[in-house]
């Protein structure tokens, strides 16, 4: 396994993040800190080369829980008022 710092962990998941391929949550913890958590997004990917040279990608993804949806719906909204 290879070994790398905690700022490039957070640089590489949040690129992931930002292509849609993980979720990431804040877990409060009863001592009032909290955590981010993260969740891969697709159950996955399937690549097809066509014959004319092209690429086509077809991402399978994970359906959110209802709650889920709603906190993140919420949590943009704050975010845009």
């Amino acid at each position: 396994m290879s070994e790398f710092s905690q700022t490039t962990a957070y640089r590489k998941l949040q690129a992931l993040s930002d292509a849609g391929l993980v979720r990431e949550d804040t877990e409060i913890r009863s001592d009032g800190h909290h955590v981010n958590t993260y969740e891969r997004s697709i159950t996955g990917v399937a690549v097809m080369f066509e014959e004319d040279g092209e690429i086509e990608l077809e991402l399978g993804t994970v359906r959110q829980p209802a709650d889920h949806q709603l906190a993140q719906f919420w949590s943009r909204m704050s975010e845009e008022l």
